[in-house]
């Protein structure tokens, strides 16, 4: 629900920031905190509702049945991803302040500190945008949307900013670091468009540590899992739990910290990292650890840059070749079931996300179907009445 101000009959037209909630009739207002006049609100969420009903369908009807026949080949594999829409979609509904659109499916990754999180997301983005360095580098989610072109081109925007096009990712890095002041749970959004990336949403959150240095506040750990936590705990997202293959599986604590909202493990996939650190004579543990740790979704190998690689100045193209040298040479890895490198991990994130998607998309119409008529009442009640387009966008629904 959209949050709201006291007395809103005789403040509606004020654009302060107000940070109280009030209540009509019982129930929380859903007008925005961050205020703005109403009739704006107003047309905003309503004119976003309209695109996302004039390109995405509900309930499971032929309509339904049609869009899922369009997106998708009758292999499943994706031909025109709904992903990049639908993140629009979320994105403007969060900017007008909608808190349930943080609900919405998106795929949260999840590790410990130097477990090779930003490696990982960097070796799927094809580009080095993540700060690293001692300690807690993030300290806020930091949410990527990759974008699929069809051009020879790359660059990177942060949405709801006056930033323009960047095509130094040097630069992306280091707006990020300087939105990393202190730990908090509001976002950083940042779009990548990329004809090397598939569409996908991933969330990046801080790095779970076991002791806090000198340098942090004692209660950095439980500030952590508090933020990690608000996101996973959501049944619509997929968890990537990302932990070092050279220790001990079953003590991993991506994985114990994934169980504890995901309890039957049917929305983890687990990425191993630093495989290439695994002994020969120490495979045979590793699959059978995998083996009393079902995951619905699976288990992914992959080989990231070492630090030797790193100081070599390795890109990550050349890195994804020593990965594929890598996994040819080291064929147990394949042999055993065990998926392996990013390039297809980022394939089958993209294909997990969408059916995700397309899963909840009849309940996530619904809901904002609910709220946009508690909104106009509420309008109404103030005496303003968005009777022509709130009929619009409710005609448009009784077509699904």
């Amino acid at each position: 629900m959209l949050r709201g101000t006291r007395r809103l009959k005789k403040r509606y037209q004020r654009t302060t920031t107000q940070k109280r909630h009030i209540r009509t009739n019982g129930q929380p207002s859903i007008i925005p905190t961050k205020w703005m006049p109403i009739t704006v609100v107003a047309t905003s969420l309503i004119g976003i509702s309209y695109s996302l009903f004039g390109t995405m369908t509900t309930t499971a009807t032929p309509q339904l049945a049609q869009a899922q026949e369009d997106i998708l080949e009758p292999t499943g594999v994706s031909m025109r991803s709904v992903i990049p829409s639908f993140a629009k979609v979320q994105d403007s509904l969060a900017a007008v302040g909608y808190a349930d659109a943080e609900n919405y499916p998106q795929v949260v990754v999840v590790g410990i500190q130097s477990s090779g999180k930003s490696s990982v997301l960097e070796m799927i983005v094809g580009e080095e945008f993540v700060p690293k360095g001692e300690g807690t580098v993030t300290k806020v989610p930091l949410v990527i949307t990759l974008h699929h072109i069809d051009q020879n081109d790359k660059w990177a925007e942060f949405p709801g900013t006056s930033s323009k096009k960047i095509r130094d990712f040097s630069v992306v890095k280091r707006k990020i670091l300087e939105g990393n002041r202190q730990f908090s749970s509001e976002p950083i959004r940042l779009d990548i468009y990329s004809p090397d990336v598939v569409d996908l949403r991933l969330v990046d959150l801080p790095g779970l540590i076991h002791n806090p240095t000198k340098h942090q506040p004692k209660n950095t750990r439980e500030m952590i899992k508090d933020i990690c936590k608000n996101y996973i705990k959501n049944e619509r997202t997929v968890i990537l739990a990302v932990t070092e293959g050279n220790t001990d599986i079953q003590t991993s604590e991506a994985l114990r910290f994934a169980r504890k909202y995901d309890t039957e493990g049917s929305r983890t996939i687990c990425v191993l990292t630093k495989l290439d650190l695994v002994k020969d004579s120490d495979i045979n543990n590793v699959l059978s650890s995998l083996q009393k740790l079902p995951l619905r979704l699976g288990y992914v190998g992959v080989k990231c840059r070492t630090n030797q690689e790193l100081r070599q100045g390795i890109s990550i193209l050349e890195s994804r070749e020593i990965e594929d040298n890598f996994f040819k040479f080291h064929n147990r890895w394949d042999k055993s079931g065990l998926n392996t490198k990013t390039g297809g991990l980022a394939t089958e994130l993209s294909n997990m996300l969408e059916k995700k998607v397309m899963h909840f998309l009849p309940e996530i119409v619904d809901k904002l179907r609910n709220d946009l008529y508690k909104l106009s009442k509420e309008l109404e009640e103030c005496g303003y009445s968005p009777k022509n387009e709130y009929q619009r966008v409710i005609s448009l629904l009784g077509d699904f």
